[in-house]
This record gives structure tokens, sequence and C-alpha cells, in this order.
């Protein structure tokens, strides 16, 4: 190794630098008080006093929150003291006016300091604070709380939302409270709300008085039936003309119960010849008054209306199936019947003539007393066309309203479709069925049971009330590729000469329904069946060239796609022919009620459910009763007014001032309350923020103290470096001393 002069004043120099650099470090964070002058001193440090500084400043904010809410909240206190104070005199005030000594005149000169007053408590509940918000708006601070109106009453202009103020890391309070919450607190007059019934306009006021007699009962009937449902209903119970019956159920299908006890469901009242009926029902706590209408007005059968008004060109109507009657005169709009000189045509709301059921024109000649009779779908319309009269018009009853069925606890989906199919009073039959006549008990509620089994699929049983059997099958998941039917063929129904097998069914091919297939027997054997269901399958624009059917003894019918993965079901079946060929749906029609058909769509979800099928009357609405609240400011003008208005020398208005009175101190009442419960919240949210400003402030001086630690310099540890370092540049300096005057040559003979 060698070792030249040039690297032995080099290293020497180097060491002279770097002390000198290492001392200066030190001179600087002495001068500085710190342990780290620039970022690249300590990168992790300066991190650390970053996130350490963020938290002071949070600690700087909560504390202004907190000082700034402590000042709104003992305004608010303040506010509400006075605001007591008013109110209380108000009181005193009210109850000078009920002595029954007073003049007129001196009730008046009480109702000017009255007015006053309100005027004071406005201006109070009004009040800013320093920055210039209302402290009673709610988050709505730049508005003004109470807007007086042209009429003299007051307007709440805030909302319901109080200004939460973040006091802690993790901690908000409610800064004041909203004056919806102090002042808006006062019971209005009990209002009746209708919640249903628009499309049965007989019942949309049928709840027109509730006269409470005691609030508390009443309040606690409310609270245990909720919603109220009234439903009116015309039953067949044997005597000249039909009996009307109404019932009032709960929220949850019960009935209510009067005062005595007495549910009310299907209770009789009398047919007048003026509608609506007032019946007076007493329950706990109040008397309601319902206006319901009479046999004339209940509109449950096909009702229609014809103009002008008088003529006797229509000889009769008569529906054989209301449902279809009604679906073509929705189509028609309206029919009118035109008449000039000796032709009639009968033409629908679009000006055309229109079609019977047999595809003929409705129109031709007649002479003076011929009788003409339309064949429609479902109904027969019979007219004399006169000369005298060139249009009727002919329209169906809006009013018109059937009964029906909805499910209980369950989707109403369920139910496809309930038909009024027959004529001649059915709807007071099917009525009558459902609710009994006072002798029979009716079916009651309909239990729809549904058992589902891997290997047998579904059976369901539909039983009324007391258990007896309204129908009853069995269907099938869909299949995949192939659909067999379940059971074997009724050969003796298909080849039957007298009572041939007929009716349709439909399949249901990757959830798109085909055409109806329909069977006309008498078939000669199962193949001439099967050969006419595979013609019109090959036919249909669903099925053709995608399912083929073959029939095997013992097995029955199998329809087969030439997809294996297609999804195939029965879509519907008509009952005559669902035994005799062993095909079913789930799509069930129940046809035993009276009269009345019921489709339903029975679930394919593989569970076994049991399910209620509850009655619909043709005329029913929901009522809800409500109460709404009104503010301190109205409830004391309103007061004001009647001292004013009502004299002492009338018996009734005596009493009516008596009651507005009493309600108005019953109401301030309430206020107080309110304000105690405010002022106990504000001693509450005043002990929170001390807690919380005790605990900032630890935490605070746990962050200065943990900052201190990683930014401030420990002196007594500089001081001892700063020595060590001033010794080593020292050291440098001599050892320089010494070397610089040695040369290599010194030492070479």
């Amino acid at each position: 190794m060698r070792i030249s002069t040039t690297q032995i004043y080099a290293e020497a120099n180097r060491n002279m630098m770097e002390g000198q650099t290492k001392l200066a470090e030190i001179q600087n964070k002495i001068s500085s008080g710190k342990n780290f002058t620039t970022l690249a001193d300590d990168p992790v440090g300066a991190n650390q006093v970053v996130n350490l500084k963020r938290e002071l400043a949070q600690f700087e904010v909560f504390q202004t929150n907190i000082n700034s809410t402590r000042r709104r909240l003992e305004l608010e206190e303040s506010t509400i003291d006075s605001l007591n104070i008013a109110v209380t005199r108000a009181q005193e005030l009210l109850l000078q006016v009920k002595n029954g000594t007073l003049t007129d005149a001196d009730r008046n000169s009480i109702s000017y300091e009255l007015e006053e007053l309100v005027g004071y408590a406005a201006s109070l509940m009004n009040t800013r604070d320093a920055k210039g918000e209302y402290i009673f708006s709610g988050s709505k601070g730049t508005t003004q709380t109470y807007q007086l109106n042209g009429d003299g009453s007051y307007t709440y202009q805030g909302d319901d939302t109080s200004k939460q103020i973040q006091v802690g890391s993790s901690q908000y309070l409610e800064s004041t409270d909203t004056g919806r919450y102090l002042f808006e607190s006062i019971p209005s007059v009990l209002e009746l709300t209708t919640l249903g019934g628009g499309d049965n306009p007989l019942l949309a006021g049928a709840l027109s008085e509730v006269n409470v007699l005691d609030q508390d009962a009443f309040d606690n009937f409310m609270r245990t039936t909720g919603d109220l449902k009234l439903s009116v209903a015309r039953i067949d119970d044997g005597g000249v003309t039909d009996g009307l019956v109404y019932s009032v159920l709960d929220s949850t299908g019960n009935p209510v119960r009067a005062a005595d006890g007495t549910p009310l469901e299907n209770i009789s009242y009398t047919d007048l010849d003026t509608s609506p009926n007032t019946l007076e029902v007493a329950v706990d706590g109040a008397t309601l008054t319902m206006l319901l209408p009479n046999n004339a007005a209940l509109k449950d059968e096909p009702n229609f209306i014809q103009s002008p008004e008088g003529t006797a060109v229509v000889n009769s109507i008569n529906v054989m199936d209301i449902e279809r009657m009604q679906e073509q005169f929705a189509a028609f709009d309206s029919l009118t019947l035109v008449v000039s000189g000796g032709s009639y045509e009968l033409r629908d709301g679009g000006d055309a003539v229109v079609n019977d059921i047999n595809g003929a024109l409705v129109s031709g000649s007649f002479t003076a007393g011929d009788t003409i009779e339309a064949v429609f779908d479902g109904w027969t319309y019979s007219f004399s066309p006169d000369a005298s009269v060139s249009n009727l018009t002919l329209a169906l009853d809006p009013a018109t309203v059937l009964p029906g069925l909805r499910v209980i606890g369950g989707e109403d989906t369920l139910i496809s479709d309930v038909r009024i199919a027959s004529a001649d009073s059915v709807t007071e039959s099917f009525s009558t069925a459902m609710l009994g006549d006072g002798t029979n008990p009716g079916l009651g509620d309909l239990k729809l049971d549904i058992v589902y089994d891997e290997v047998a699929g579904y059976q369901w049983s539909l039983n009324d009330g007391q258990g007896n059997p309204l129908g009853a099958g069995g269907y099938q998941d869909p299949s995949i590729g192939a659909l067999t039917a379940s059971e074997d063929i009724n050969l003796s129904a298909v080849t039957d000469l007298v009572t041939p097998i007929e009716g349709s069914f439909s399949l249901e091919l990757n959830g798109q329904e085909s055409g109806s297939i329909t069977l006309a027997g008498p078939y000669t054997d199962a193949d001439a069946l099967v050969g006419d269901i595979q013609s019109q399958i090959d036919l249909d624009s669903v099925l053709g060239g995608e399912i083929t059917v073959s029939y095997t003894a013992g097995e029955g019918l199998m329809f087969t796609s030439v997809n294996d993965t297609d999804e195939i079901q029965f879509a519907s079946v008509d009952q005559s022919i669902a035994d005799n060929l062993g095909i079913s749906s789930n799509q069930v029609t129940i046809t035993n009620i009276n009269g009345v058909e019921i489709d339903l769509t029975l679930p394919l979800d593989q569970q076994s459910e049991e399910i209620t099928l509850a009655y619909v009357p043709p005329a029913e609405v929901t009522l809800r009763l409500k109460q709404d609240k009104t503010n301190l400011l109205n409830s004391m003008q309103d007061a004001v007014e009647a001292i004013r208005t009502l004299s002492s020398t009338d018996a009734e208005e005596r009493l009516e001032l008596s009651d507005v009175l009493t309600a108005t101190l019953e109401g301030l009442s309430v206020v107080q309350e309110r304000f105690s419960q405010s002022v106990a919240g504000m001693g509450a949210r005043l002990n929170a923020m001390e807690s919380a400003e005790f605990s900032n402030l630890d935490f605070k001086l746990l962050t200065e103290g943990t900052l201190s630690a990683v930014e401030d310099l420990d002196y007594a540890a500089a001081a001892t470096e700063l020595s060590k370092r001033q010794l080593a540049l020292e050291a440098a300096y001599a050892s320089f001393a010494k070397i610089q005057g040695l040369s290599l040559f010194n030492y070479i003979n």
C-alpha cells in the first residue's frame, strides 16, 4: 500500500471540515431550541410535529365551538325565561276572562293586554344571536323564525333540524332547540283524512265528525286500532229489499269494538229514502258520526246513465256476465242510438257503428213499435227506436264498484281475477255468501293451503272459515325438456258420445304462453286425441316446431321439447278437461261461490304455505284520524279573537268562549311543559360541554407534551454534544499542525 503526502493532507483537511459542520449543526439547534431545523434532519419527527399541531388546532376549534354554543344556550335560556313569564301572565288573564262576573267591556280590555303579549312573545321567538342568526329557526338560521301573515296568524318558517356543533373529536351537541319543538306543540282540532276511496265517492266523506268525550281513552283507542277501514255492502236478508250492513275494521283486519263491546262487523242499518244515512257509533272515548249510502246509492251492480233522461226508448238491459260487459263497455266508452227517419244505428264514443257478438253491425230499418235486441259479449240491449228521439246516449255509471277478494298477509298477485260472472243480483249473493245474512254465518275468510312435495309436486285445497271444502287439486313445477301429465287419460270420457270431452288448455314454453289448444270430442281413442293436440301445437306461434306430444297407457300425456333445456309447464287448464286428461296447472279457477269465479295463480316457490283470502266489500274506504299542531302565538291570538267576538250574554257563545279559553289554557300548559323539558335539556348539554372542555384540555396538554418531546431540544444533552464536538475539532486542528511539517522525503536515506 502506498500513502502519498497529498493523501495525508487531504484526510486531515476532511476531518477538520467535518468537525466544523457538526459543531455548526449543534450550535444551530441550541440557538433555535429545536431538535431539527429542516425536514431532512428528521423526516419522521417532522411528520409527527405536523400531525400533533393539527390536533392542537382542532382543540382550538372545539373550544371556540364550546364558547359559542355556551353563549347560544345561555341566550336561549334567558329567552325562554322571558317567554315563560309572558305565558304565565297570559294564563292569569285567560282565567280572569273565564270568570263569569266580568262584563264584555272588561274582557275586551283584557284582550288588548293579551294581544300585546302575543306581539312580545313573537319578538322573543324571533331572537337572534351575536352573529345575527335566529336561534329558534333550526338549521335555517338566516330565516326569520315566525312570520306574521296578513290574517293575523303566525307561520313557523324554520325547520325541525337542530344545529349539531362538534365539541370533541367524536362528540356533537345541539346548540339550541328548534321553534317547532318549543312552540308548535299545541294540539289543534281533530281532523279526519281519507286514505282510500278515491274510486268510491260514496264513502269519500263517510266519517263526518268525531266528538271526543275522553281524550285519554280515545288516544288509547286509536293507538290500538291504527287506521280504520270502513266498508258497506248489500246482502240478501230475505226481505223485500236487500239489507245494508257496515263494518269498521282496525289496521290488522279485525273488527273494531264499540264502547259496549259489540264488534262492528256486518252491522245492519236502515235503508232510508235519502242518502247518505247518518249514524252515530260510540267507541272508547268518542262518538263517530258516519254518513253511509242507502240501497239506491250503493251501486254494486251495473248502473246505466241515459241522456236525455226520461225517454222510454231503452226497454231493458240484461247482463249475463258483469265483468265481460264492463270490459266491452269500457272499449265502447259510450253507446249512442242515432235515429234518422226509419233507420237506426248504434254508435260508440268514437262515432263508429258497433258490432254485436257475431260481428254484425247494429244498424237497420224499423217501423214504429219495433223492439230491437242487440246481443253483446255478456249482455243484451233491447230498445225501441223512436223517430222523435234522434240521439240517445247510454253510459255505464263510473261509480259502479263490485265486491271482490284480497290476500291477507301475502301478495295480491295470487288472485288473478274475481269475476262476477252471473246476472240477477249476484253481487248481493256473493256478499251474502261471504258475510252471512244474520241466520247463516257466511263463508268468512277463505283458507288456502298449499303443500309441496319434491316427488308429488303441489297439492292445494281451499276451505271456508268453518273448514268446509270449496275446491282442491294439484299441479307440478315447470319441467325441463319434457312435461308429463300427473295421471292417465280417462278413455271413457274421451270416447263418450253423450257427454264428449270439451275444453281447452295452454302451455308455457320458456316463459311464453301458447295460444289456446281447444278439444272438442268425442275422439275414437287416445291416438285421435293426441293427433288433434299435435296438429294445433304445430300451428301455434310459440309451440310449433318446438313441442311434440305422445301418450303412453298408464303414464299419460307427455309433451317433449326438441331442446332438452327448454322449460315447459301448463299455463291454463279448463277444469272440464283437467281431471279427464290428468293435467293441471298453477292457474286455478274456483267456481262454486254463488256465481262468482275466482282465478288464482298459485305460487311455484317450492314451499308449503297457508294463505287467507278475505272478502272485499264493494264500498270501502280507509280513514286516518289526525290531530295537527298549532303554535303558541296562534293559540293566544285565537283566544283574543274569541274574547272580542263572543258575547257573555248569549248562552251558546258563552259556552263556545269557555271551550276556546279552556283549550288555550291547556295548550299554554303544554308549551310550558316543553319549556321545562328544554331547560332541563340545556342544563344537560351545558354539563356535557363542561365535561368535553375538561377532556379537551387534558388531551391538549398531553398533545403539547408529546409535541415538545418530539420538537424541542434537550439543552443538557445538547451542551454535552457541543463539548464533544468542540474537543473533536480541536484534536483535528492539533493533528494537522503536527503533520503539516512532515514529508516522506525526510525518511528517505
